[in-house]
């Protein structure tokens, strides 16, 4: 059986399919593309240029659509990745016409050499006067940088922009066939559901609505998300969502409320939120009449380990004391770092006698820790304090503090020359000194 060439079949090829078929090679000399194939279909459209092969787009095309044709394929080389476009133009008529256009890369040796195009064109010749105001809407809205959803009085959604489809990671077939609010992620629902039912029953409307998409990536897409309603000519009301990206804006508040509450070096809640969540449990105590407790910790002969070992070594065993403690404690207990060497805890919802036995282990577990400096073995041993509160005392933050640091210094005078020995197999933690 006899085979054809590739250059025999690629005209063959883009002669069999029923749209306009190109190929444009990138000259990087003069930095335009150059046609070196077009379909029978594309020259029809193209019935008013005698021989466009071997033309660059400023040749085949007039200024202002050469400028606009020239963007597209620059976009593509620079970003490797097919364009799909649906657009009104009057590129092939003096009347505009609606037109899909795709474009996709072909790589040689990791760069575009060339790009596949192919143009359909999906409807008649439309006079300028019959393009209307509605018509040039609805474009701007499907290639607009922000989301934008058009949803009817049964939640489901009956236009999604491409902006939308993207953040998504999802086709417009999928979308449209489920219910608005499983966009939205899980943890938003209901505040955004209560919002879009007034939409559409009351004519409310909504500004900045900070929600979270339901995408598949585990990194959170956050939106501010604007609602209004409109009413159709057979009565029925429909909302317009729009939805602006606030991702970055997000994290960045993250960040910054990370730095102002997070003590860089341990990991644990710095002083502010320790003196905060105390004045908070504190209240909740009374109201509820609920017990609790802090704790204080403080390192033994600290000071010893930096003058001996080095900073290096002190900041590795107060970053260590900083892991035990977020072992020990629960979630819901406050862990903070309050000073050079010291450490406190706030346990809610504790009795005396349960924050007591949270300080054995504590005692226990961080004088199990072995850092090796200098290779030499570095011993910690902490002091702690116990101060209980309820909702029947009159004791405020300051005093419960002062309390919990004077027991503290009581146990420290008590053990100051005593040292636990280690018990059992603990891993050893290199400090490179």
């Amino acid at each position: 059986m006899k085979t054809s060439s590739s250059d025999t079949l690629l005209p063959m090829l883009i002669e069999a399919v029923s749209e306009g078929v190109f190929i444009a090679r990138v000259d990087p000399e003069s930095d335009s593309f150059i046609l070196e194939e077009m379909n029978n279909y594309l020259q029809e459209l193209f019935s008013f240029i005698e021989s466009p092969i071997g033309l660059t787009v400023q040749h085949i095309l007039s200024a202002r659509h050469a400028r606009w044709v020239q963007r597209q394929l620059s976009q593509v080389v620079e970003s490797g990745e097919s364009v799909a476009l649906n657009i009104a133009t009057d590129i092939f008529s003096k009347d505009k016409q609606q037109v899909s256009v795709r474009l996709m890369p072909v790589l040689k040796e990791g760069k575009v050499s060339r790009i596949i195009g192919t143009v359909q064109l999906l409807s008649r010749s439309i006079p300028q006067q019959e393009f209307s105001k509605k018509d040039r809407y609805l474009m701007a809205l499907e290639h607009a940088p922000y989301g934008v959803c058009f949803v009817d009085d049964k939640l489901y959604p009956t236009m999604i922009n491409r902006e939308l489809c993207r953040w998504l990671d999802a086709s417009l077939s999928t979308l449209v066939n489920k219910p608005i609010h499983e966009m939205i992620c899980e943890d938003d629902r209901l505040v955004f559901a209560k919002a879009l039912s007034k939409v559409i029953s009351c004519g409310r409307s909504y500004h900045d609505i900070e929600i979270q998409l339901s995408t598949a990536s585990d990194a959170p897409t956050w939106v501010a998300a604007s609602m209004s309603c409109i009413n159709e000519e057979d009565g029925k009301r429909i909302a317009i969502i729009q939805f602006v990206d606030i991702t970055r804006r997000k994290n960045d508040e993250a960040e910054l409320l990370r730095c102002a509450t997070v003590d860089h070096l341990t990991d644990v809640s710095n002083r502010m939120v320790f003196e905060k969540s105390l004045r908070t449990a504190l209240a909740k105590a009374r109201r509820y009449n609920r017990p609790g407790a802090v704790l204080y910790i403080d390192l033994n002969d600290f000071k010893g380990i930096n003058d001996t070992y080095g900073h290096k070594a002190g900041d590795k065993v107060l970053t260590e004391v900083g892991q035990v403690l977020k072992q020990v404690f629960r979630e819901t207990d406050t862990v903070s770092r309050i000073g050079g060497d010291e450490f406190a805890v706030i346990m809610e919802e504790a009795s005396l006698q349960e924050a007591q036995w949270k300080a054995g282990l504590v005692e226990q577990a961080v004088t199990d820790l072995n850092v090796v400096a200098h290779d030499k073995l570095v011993k910690v041993g902490v002091s702690l304090g116990v101060q209980a509160f309820d909702g029947s005392d009159e004791l405020t933050a300051d005093a419960i503090i002062e309390a919990a640091d004077k027991a503290m210094y009581d146990h420290k005078s008590q053990s100051k020359s005593a040292k636990q020995q280690p018990q059992g197999y603990t891993p050893k933690i290199q400090i490179d000194a």
